[in-house]
């Protein structure tokens, strides 16, 4: 009966050894598991602290962002402001003149005044000169006849004296006059290339006055040549009572069809030469 209890009893070590032996792989394996289960969650932890960490220094520069656009809100709404009181600064601050802006037409009737009002001055300093002159040949001519008195030659004296001051005067307003007409011609030409520039025409101005009389009620010709344009390609306008009026050219019979839709039926210049721009863009961009 021992025999056989030992018997079983060895046999039963045998089969949990055997049992274990079965174990000790699976053991490994969900120990490595369980390993790599712990460094994941570690790197996650580390992942979402790091994310904590950024979505921190975001928030704090959103609310630095938030602040200076504030910042420049009220910067922007001061300067317009400003702006609107006519405050700016010359050196840093362009502004656009559009054709026939109210400013500039009162700029250039302005300086057109001062030089008209400088030449009736000039012409009256001129002719009282010239009085002065005579006035002062007939005293010499006087002294040379009938001897001079002392009262003569004093009167010579003054009339001299008023001459000098009168020449002076001359060369002085014909100086200013001078300059006037100088910065109004540099006036001139800066707006002109700024046109060109701005709205790829070429204009010139032309009247066909037949006398200085009728040149200000005479119709005043616009001829308007596109950048990169001739003779050719010119458009012509003359300036009526009404307003303006396209004339006739070779080059506008071609375009008869959008003369008389943009500016036939809808009165419209400026869309009928942002039309014609266009289409003169895309021909020379895709030739």
């Amino acid at each position: 009966v021992a025999t056989e209890r030992d018997t079983l009893s060895a046999a039963r070590v045998q089969a949990l050894e055997n049992a274990l032996e079965v174990l000790r792989p699976q053991l490994a394996e969900v120990e490595v598991a369980l390993e790599t289960k712990q460094q994941e969650l570690l790197a996650q932890k580390a992942a979402a602290e790091d994310a904590a960490i950024r979505a921190e220094s975001a928030e704090a520069r959103v609310s630095e962002l938030e602040a200076e656009t504030e910042q420049l809100a009220g910067h922007v709404a001061q300067m317009q402001e400003r702006l609107g009181r006519g405050e700016f600064n010359p050196e840093t601050t362009r502004v656009l003149h559009f054709v026939r802006n109210p400013e500039a037409e009162q700029q250039r009737e302005t300086a057109e005044a001062r030089i008209e009002e400088l030449a009736l001055e000039n012409a009256a300093l001129r002719g009282q000169l010239q009085q002065l002159e005579a006035a002062q040949q007939q005293l010499q001519q006087g002294q040379s006849e009938g001897g001079a008195e002392e009262e003569h030659g004093v009167a010579a004296a003054v009339a001299e004296a008023e001459i000098a001051i009168l020449k002076r005067k001359i060369a002085e307003v014909e100086k200013r006059e001078k300059r006037l007409k100088e910065v109004f011609n540099a006036q001139v030409v800066s707006f002109r290339e700024a046109v060109f520039f701005l709205f790829g025409y070429r204009v010139d101005m032309a009247s066909k006055a037949t006398s200085a009389a009728k040149a200000a009620s005479a119709p005043t010709t616009f001829v308007l040549t596109p950048q990169g344009g001739d003779e050719k390609t010119q458009l012509m306008f003359a300036l009526q009572p009404k307003g303006m009026q396209i004339l006739p050219t070779e080059y506008t019979t071609r375009l008869q069809h959008e003369v008389d839709t943009y500016i036939g039926r809808f009165c419209s210049i400026p869309a009928f030469l942002a039309n014609l721009t266009m289409e003169n863009f895309q021909k020379s961009s895709q030739a």
